[in-house]
């Protein structure tokens, strides 16, 4: 039901010529300062009461009017210091007065301009001088004139009050014309102030608005149109600032629960979006919303969900990557709460059919690329398998070296339990006291995004052997057959990779591989130390990869290369450069010299995840199986990546585009010797 509006509003000294209200501030407001009405004793005018001045003109930067020109009085006023300037003069203890009830009064600019509001201000004068009833008009000939607004029955609700009156107006006009038509009942009509001006506000709220965008804008695919559900933005915050370019321009709305819709040019498979906060209080960010896309804007897919998601800060980016393949025309946004602020703003919203690093690229190093091999520039010039090589690597009874770890460790025959939660998974590599953390590291990676991959690799002989695929340096494929003989310390555990329960599973097969490897070719004396580069292509046959430093990219652009990266299946590790920086959620703080393996989160407020080897974290309690959520702020400038091609791992797997939810075990003492605390290794 429609209500009438006008009224409602008049008490407020704010009122519209359009039912539906738009909330916006009132103009040029002057402190009032209580010195009395409008002076008449310094000027006696005409004799008649009256003055003859009936034009004057006003530069560019005045306050009242859009541009320079001139104001134009049916009648002088009543005396030369209440004449037709006081009306545009931002003074509001002066006033023009006029001995009539009706008259007008008339802008004439110096160029056409277009407005959609204007202001009126009474001064202190008697409240029955008050204009009621008028109408505003425009022109470009000053002869045929289309009336713009019309009001009845105004009244100001105190002395110096201001009311603003918005309409409908997209034409610019030369010459604007204010008729009064009736005042409150007195001889004399008085006004203080009168203003014009633009605003970019809707007199429509609850109905949709729309921007239209080119094929060349950078946040949508193609061009098209977007459009929001409700029109009550703020002023100058309308549904094409969400797709600018720019996030210090906000779109804003008084709802909580809407949608944002676009419509393109053409249907697109989209695979990335992106929001972007506002430069506002956190809490009027989106918290909770679904993506749909669809063909028919009537049948709706939905792509993906979130909720939960807490913008930390101001001009905050969020990424997040779609498991879609169905090229869409049309792709809703539907916002479901915000975080608790009275309007909902949004900086920027992007939806992307290509989700690339390649911008990036520039500020990578590192690259391992080599023309000689496809293993990786480490492995140039290595040793060439022979055929007495190969058998070597079968034979189960060639064991690595163990005095190149310790000299009290011995080989020891452990039970092996190669899946112990049923899938290849993070939790079954635990490090405990060789300096592998890179290796480790890289087999969790392998596990999160390519657990098929790892049963792939090993052979279970049914023997208490275990045969496992590798690469030569030379990048062809070798076997390597390993037993059952683990390193033990004195203490009969361990000190090699394991699972939770420090027993053996892939993970230890995988390592003890790559120990009998390293003894044969001699690339590294053993795997103490050993670069995340140079354990991967030993299962994938592919050592092709590059870095990015810490502090080389910002922190949206180092999300962004992270779950590219992620989602283009390629093998990941990653490290910090300070310690002790403590996750705000409890997950845990940071360790130096140490290698961690990259992950999604499945903490919509982070940015993303890091896997320590050591199976937890420091400062956490362990159930996490060393999770650590990463945010904005201090911890993102001090991380490096390392971010490997997937090689034949590839041929299981597009990508990963999940996080990793860590399975439930037993309470475990974590045992990580002391050296490798210290070091961080």
């Amino acid at each position: 039901m429609k209500m009438n509006m006008e009224k409602e509003h008049a008490s407020a000294g704010v009122s519209y010529s359009r039912w539906k209200p738009v909330g916006v501030a009132a103009l040029f407001f002057c402190a009032a300062v209580m010195f009395g009405a409008c002076s008449e004793d310094e000027d006696e005018g005409n004799g008649d009461g009256s003055s003859s001045a009936t034009e004057v003109r006003i530069g560019s930067g005045n306050a009242n009017m859009p541009s320079a020109g001139t104001i134009i009085s049916q009648y002088g006023g009543t005396t030369s210091n209440t004449d037709i300037i006081k009306i545009v003069d931002s003074n509001v203890n002066s006033c023009y007065q006029v001995s009539r009830s009706s008259f007008y009064v008339i802008y004439a600019a110096d160029k056409n301009v277009a407005v959609n509001y204007y202001t009126l201000r009474v001064g202190n004068g008697p409240s029955d001088e008050d204009p009621r009833s008028w109408t505003l008009s425009g022109s470009n000939d000053n002869v045929s004139w289309t009336q713009l607004d019309s009001q009845n029955g105004q009244t100001f609700e105190s002395r110096y009050k201001q009311n603003e009156y918005l309409f409908a107006n997209e034409t610019e006009y030369r010459y604007y014309r204010l008729e009064v038509t009736g005042n409150a009942g007195a001889p004399s009509t008085q006004i203080a102030e009168w203003t014009m001006g633009w605003k970019e506000v809707s007199l429509t709220p609850d109905e949709p608005h729309s921007a239209v965008l080119d094929e060349t804008n950078d946040n949508m695919p193609t061009g098209g149109t977007l459009t929001a559900q409700y029109s009550d933005y703020q002023e100058g915050e309308s549904v094409g600032n969400v797709a600018d370019g720019d996030a210090n321009t906000a779109f804003s709305t008084s709802h909580t629960e809407f949608y944002l819709l676009w419509e393109g040019t053409e249907s697109v498979v989209a695979n990335y979006y992106s929001l972007t906060s506002a430069n506002v209080a956190p809490d009027n960010a989106p918290s909770a919303w679904i993506l749909y896309g669809s063909n028919d804007n009537a049948e709706w897919t939905q792509l993906d969900s979130q909720s939960g998601v807490n913008f930390n800060g101001r001009l905050e980016e969020k990424p997040y990557l779609l498991e879609n393949e169905t090229a869409y025309k049309y792709y809703k946004l539907e916002i479901k709460a915000n975080g608790g602020g009275t309007l909902t703003q949004i900086g920027e919203w992007t939806l992307q059919d290509s989700f690339n690093i390649d911008d990036l690229m520039a500020f990578a190093d590192g690259w391992s690329t080599s023309s000689e091999t496809p293993m990786g520039s480490h492995f140039n010039g290595r040793h060439v398998t022979t055929d007495e090589d190969r058998a070597w690597l079968l034979d189960p009874n060639n064991e690595p070296d163990v005095k190149l770890y310790n000299q009290d460790w011995e080989l020891k025959e452990f039970p092996v339990t190669l899946y112990p939660f049923g899938d290849p998974l993070p939790a079954d590599v635990n490090q405990h006291a060789i300096g592998n953390c890179c290796a480790l590291a890289i087999f969790g990676s392998m596990a999160y995004i390519y657990p098929d991959f790892i049963r792939s690799l090993i052979t279970d002989n049914g023997d208490n052997t275990y045969t496992v695929d590798m690469f030569d340096p030379q990048g062809n494929p070798v076997q390597v057959r390993v037993s059952n003989k683990f390193f033990a310390d004195s203490g009969g555990n361990m000190p090699c990779c394991t699972g939770k329960d420090g027993k053996a599973t892939w993970s230890t097969v995988l390592e003890k591989a790559m120990m009998k490897w390293q003894r044969l070719y001699k690339v590294n004396e053993n795997v103490n130390g050993i670069g995340s580069e140079h354990v991967a292509p030993l299962f994938t046959g592919d050592g092709d990869s590059f870095a990015f430093a810490p502090g080389k990219l910002g922190t949206s652009d180092l999300t962004r290369a992270v779950q590219v990266s992620l989602a283009q299946g390629k093998i990941m590790v990653g490290g910090f450069n300070r310690a002790d920086i403590y996750a705000p959620d409890g997950s845990g703080s940071t360790v130096t010299g140490h290698a961690w393996t990259l992950m999604w989160t499945a903490n919509s407020s982070a940015q993303f995840a890091m896997r320590n080897p050591w199976g937890f974290c420091s400062n956490a309690d362990g159930k996490l199986d060393g999770v650590l959520n990463v945010f904005n702020g201090e911890m993102i400038p001090t991380i490096d990546l390392r971010i490997i091609n997937p090689g034949k791992a590839a041929e299981y797997g597009n990508g990963q585009f999940k996080p990793y939810i860590p399975p439930t075990f037993a309470p475990q003492p974590m045992r990580v010797a002391e050296h490798l605390l210290r070091s961080g290794q």
